[in-house]
């Protein structure tokens, strides 16, 4: 009767760490198979927020939803970017509070290239101060950028780190190629209007 028994625990101990193991094995190949946080691409708006803590939620628009998080010891913005209601984008970049603060920023970036580096491998520099990873399924851009404020002196810091849909990525380049030039033609129509402008009022004020 005991030996018995001594087979049906042993018996009862080889299910359980079977299961347990299964149990494993499902998760590492679930966390595996996510492209971002706990999201995958072409995810619906719905889909993406049920992955999120809706606490942390600070905005939406129809293509957008924005969180506060905090990773690596950084406060950032969290943000996920969809077409036709399926995610294709998503960035982490420095709040708003922080634009001031160089060194606060330049420690972000490091700290997340170097991070970066440790999960991806070494990455491709594409710009000053921007490198790119990639895997089978994701183009992943880091950046630190600067650029002087419209209403002091003083300059603003941007730490951005964007993670695309790698059938995506080449049409978003495409798409800021274009919004370039049109930003482009734009000023300089505005500048040409401000010369007519300008000589006109020599013409007839002067």
């Amino acid at each position: 009767m005991k030996f018995k028994l001594i087979k049906l625990l042993m018996a009862l101990l080889l299910i359980i760490s079977h299961i347990n193991l299964s149990q494993v094995l499902e998760c590492e190949a679930t966390e595996r198979s996510f492209d971002f946080r706990k999201t995958r691409w072409g995810m619906t708006v719905a889909e993406v927020e049920a992955s999120e803590r809706p606490a942390h939620k600070v905005g939406a628009d129809k293509t957008r939803i924005y969180y506060d998080t905090e990773i690596l010891g950084k406060s950032l913005r969290l943000s996920y970017h969809f077409k036709r209601n399926k995610l294709v984008r998503a960035e982490y970049r420095t709040l708003l509070r922080d634009f001031r603060k160089k060194e606060y920023v330049t420690d972000t970036y490091h700290v997340f290239k170097e991070a970066l580096t440790k999960k991806y491998g070494n990455s491709v520099a594409v710009a000053s101060d921007e490198e790119q990873w990639k895997t089978d399924k994701t183009t992943i851009r880091c950046l630190f950028g600067s650029s002087k404020s419209n209403y002091s002196s003083k300059s603003n810091y941007l730490f951005l780190l964007r993670y695309f849909q790698k059938e995506y990525f080449y049409k978003y380049l495409l798409e800021e190629s274009q919004k370039q030039t049109e930003r482009i033609l734009e000023k300089k129509k505005e500048q040409e209007e401000q010369k007519r402008k300008y000589q006109k009022d020599i013409k007839d004020n002067l």
